[in-house]
């Protein structure tokens, strides 16, 4: 009947294109849930995409701009991003990339942005002269 094959439509939609964290997790990873498999991004990566650098035009990391400074501009992103309560729905922009377009082009987002989806990788700061870690 008509109403059956509605309900199986419906069935597969949540379980395969409903932006879920679980449907999300299975695009980026290939497994949905799987804890070991959390994607890796850098400290900076919560202000991708950069903006140009007023003086010369080029994308940070330049003279004018260090990668210490996008880096404290990326964890003090991350501390803004919202956070709703749990169950919400997450933002596929954030758990799939590390930051969310929405958030850093208009200054709001209404969706979720869980902190533990990711394993952000510690910079290591570099000797000027030498380039020793």
């Amino acid at each position: 009947s008509l109403s059956k094959m509605l309900d199986l439509i419906q069935d597969v939609f949540l379980k395969e294109q409903y932006i879920s964290r679980e449907n999300v997790m299975k695009v980026t990873t290939g497994k949905a849930g799987d804890a070991s498999d959390l994607p890796v991004i850098s400290q900076h990566r919560a202000v991708e995409p950069f903006d140009r650098c007023k003086l010369c035009t080029l994308l940070p990391p330049c003279q004018h701009v260090t990668m210490e400074e996008l880096i404290q501009r990326g964890i003090a992103r991350r501390k803004e991003l919202p956070r709703y309560k749990v169950g919400s729905m997450s933002c596929p922009s954030f758990v799939r990339y590390g930051y969310c377009v929405m958030f850093n082009e208009h200054g709001h987002c209404s969706l979720d942005h869980p902190k533990n989806l990711h394993v952000v990788k510690k910079f290591a700061v570099r000797c000027p002269q030498c380039s020793i870690v």
